[in-house]
Formats: structure tokens, sequence, C-alpha cells
């Protein structure tokens, strides 16, 4: 069947679409896809085709007819979408049909062969099994899980496909297909990596840092000798004290202190002394770059 054979047998399939619809004539829904298959079909006589086909599309969500879906699946060829056409024609076969429809079968049977094989195939390959969890779109359609490495029917043409596993990143190219062309797309996966496992915690001590005793014995020695040094001005400062009362005061003040700062001092650098030849050496952790001191031969020793 020509072109202008099927554009008049569209507009044809109008009147009977109006006939099929009188029961509901006064059914707007009905009206309304009768005029938009007319427009489709004036659209399609006169060469624009996406207008033929959005028309069709309008009319068959307001009246399914087996008449709109071979129109509709004639549209979409002629703009491209020959995955669509196939799948529409198809439906069009199970449809219930009239007389009239009818007479479009073995058209609608020879437009699925040659659409079949213009159809391209597009197959993803990967280098083991798909992992959990991966998901594939071409187009930014999602292919399904269950066939994501079987091969998939695209338009002849140019497509974005990508692939995302979890802990992989994501993997995206652009492909050009030609017609009746089956194109594999390698991708390559690769297993989460493991999170590693949190340090142990660090292995408690009771014994005190190495440098206690050190520290104990340093205050204790400075505090001696700031009594030292008070005492000593104090003195001092009592020689000069007899004809001077404050100044007399201010003296005693001063040994007063010096008695209190000297024996703390002495008792404090003592307790360092003890604890520094008691205390046992704190043992070395690998990476510890703490100074440690001990005694030795010829006096103390520092050791990291």
């Amino acid at each position: 069947m020509t072109l202008a054979q099927r554009i008049a047998a569209g507009l044809v399939g109008a009147i009977l679409l109006a006939a099929a619809g009188a029961d509901a004539s006064g059914s707007r829904g009905v009206d309304e896809a009768r005029s938009l298959f007319r427009e489709a079909a004036l659209a399609a006589e006169a060469g624009d085709w996406v207008a033929a086909r959005d028309k069709y599309v309008r009319s068959l969500a307001l009246r399914r007819s087996a008449l709109t879906l071979y129109n509709l699946g004639i549209a979409q060829k002629h703009c491209g979408a020959l995955v669509a056409a196939r799948q529409t024609l198809s439906e069009y076969l199970v449809e219930p049909q009239t007389e009239r429809s009818e007479a479009f079968r073995a058209d609608a049977e020879a437009e699925i062969r040659e659409l079949s094989a213009r159809i391209s195939q597009v197959a993803f390959v990967f280098d083991r099994d798909p992992p959990p969890g991966v998901q594939a779109s071409i187009d930014g359609v999602t292919v399904l899980v269950s066939r994501i490495d079987a091969a998939h029917p695209i338009d002849p043409g140019r497509h974005v496909v990508r692939v995302e596993a979890p802990g992989a990143p994501p993997f995206e190219t652009t492909i050009d297909v030609a017609e009746g062309e089956t194109t594999t797309v390698p991708v390559r996966t690769q297993a989460p990596t493991p999170r590693p496992p949190p340090p142990p915690p660090p292995e408690p001590t009771g014994a005190p840092p190495p440098l206690a005793p050190i520290v104990l014995m340093a205050s204790g020695g400075a505090v001696a000798l700031a009594g030292l040094s008070v005492g000593v001005a104090g003195f001092v400062k009592a020689g000069d004290a007899a004809i001077d009362e404050d100044g007399a005061s201010s003296a005693r003040a001063m040994g007063i202190a010096a008695d209190v700062l000297m024996p703390a001092g002495v008792a404090a650098a003592g307790i360092g002394l003890v604890l520094f030849f008691v205390l046992p050496d704190e043992p070395a952790q690998p990476g510890d770059a703490r100074a440690r001191v001990r005694p030795g031969a010829g006096g103390l020793v520092v050791s990291f």
C-alpha cells in the first residue's frame, strides 16, 4: 500500500471512528479523539510527521482503536522512533479489529519485519558477573537489572549509556550505532573496597609518665632556690632594719616565706628523686618519640 493510500485510509478511519462512537455522540472525549485523528491525518498528508505523531498519541489516549494504533506506528517510523513504531504496530495486531482496520494487518506485519531489520542493538559486556546493585541506563532510561547483560533494542544514531555499581566509579560513554548494527559496550567494574577495621584502643597504663620524677625534682629545686633567695634577701634587709620598723617587718615576712618555701622545695625534690629511682622505665612503643631519662655510669642518660 502506498503512502497516499495509507493517508487516505487514515481519513476514512476518522469517519469510521465517528461511526464507532455514534452511541456516544454526546461524549466530548470521543468528539475530541475524532477531531485529533482528522488533524493527524492531514498533518501526515502534509509531511509533518512529528505533528501527526503527537496528535495520534493524544487521540489514542482519548479513545483506543486499532486504526489509531496503526497510523501512530507509521508516524513513529517516519519520525525515526523505530523501536516505538515496532511496539505500536505489534499492539495493533492484537487489538480488537474492525473490518476496515483488519485490512491493514498484512501491511503492519510487513512493516514490523522491516523495522526489525533496521533496529539496532546495544549489549553491555561486563568483565565479571554483574555485581549486586548495578544499574544501567540508555539515554537516561533505566535498563531492567534482570536483562542488564542482554542485547537491548535502540534506534539508530547517537546514544549515551551509563553504568553504576556500588563501590565503583560511574561508567559513561557515548556510542553511535548504525541501522541493524549490534554494538557492545565493555564495562569494567570493581568489587567494593572493604573499610579498614578501626585501630585498637591504646593499652591503659598505671605508671606515671617517665619525665614526671624529673619535673618534680626540677620544680622542687626551683622552689627551694626561690626560698633560699628570699631568705638571703631578708637576712640582708634585717641588717638595715634597726632604725626602720617597716623594713624590719618586711625582713621578718621574707624570713617566714623562706622558712616555708625552702622545706617545701626540698621535700618535692626529694620525692621526685625517690620516684626517679623506684619507678621502672615505661616500655617503648613503636613510633614513640618521647625522651626518657635514666641514671648511668657517667650521670643521667637521655634516650628516645
